[in-house]
């Protein structure tokens, strides 16, 4: 059980935990500015960390490393997960593979470039969406 289901269990709105999420996030990010600028990078690879898997979990089971996602933006996850779907690609064990291309190995496989899937498939519409629930 993960903190999103935790919270879901406390009979919390997903508009409640996206803003009860924000709190938390704000509130490590006031304590962060009194870290070391090492100890900053680290807290934030770990949250950008955390973001990315909480968005993950949003749209499939599998699970993926830390190391899996150190380069990814939820942005860019996103892009990649809606544009598979558009062209019938599930993922799955089989095809996670393709969520954790780089740039120019996802060009070459399918034509398309980072840029041109964010426009395609905008994460902030989608987050706007979210946030209207």
């Amino acid at each position: 059980m993960d903190i999103l289901d935790i919270y879901k269990t406390l009979g919390l709105t997903d508009k409640e935990i996206k803003s009860l999420t924000n709190q938390i996030f704000e509130t490590k990010l006031e304590l962060a500015n009194n870290l070391s600028d090492e100890h900053q990078y680290l807290l934030n690879k770990k949250l950008h960390q955390a973001e990315v898997q909480n968005y993950l979990k949003n749209f499939t089971e599998l699970e993926f490393s830390e190391d899996d996602i150190m380069h990814q933006t939820v942005e860019i996850v996103y892009a990649k997960i809606m544009f598979l779907a558009s062209i019938g690609i599930e993922i799955n064990n089989q095809n996670k593979k393709y969520i954790l291309l780089d740039e120019d190995k996802f060009y070459h496989t399918f034509g398309i470039t980072y840029e041109e899937l964010t426009n395609l498939y905008p994460y902030k519409e989608y987050e706007e969406n979210i946030n209207k629930r």
